[in-house]
């Protein structure tokens, strides 16, 4: 994980949380690379070559939201 992903996530939040409700995604070269229900179903899912070190989130649902998380 570089700055990169992390100022990705920071600048794309809004997308990502209409895009993306509930689900857990890997950020790598500025871009999404994998989704899926748990950190673990997120990186299984990753090319086999590419993205080595990608940022995993946790995308918040909007009732996510509304109790703090």
């Amino acid at each position: 994980m570089t700055s990169a992903e992390l100022r990705y996530l920071l600048r794309s939040k809004g997308h990502l949380e209409l895009k993306y409700p509930g689900k857990y995604v890997a950020i790598s070269s500025s871009k999404v690379v994998a989704v899926g229900g748990s950190p673990s179903e997120v990186l299984s899912a990753l090319p086999p070559k590419g993205a080595c070190r990608p940022l995993v989130a946790y995308i918040p649902k909007p009732a996510d939201r509304a109790l703090g998380l």
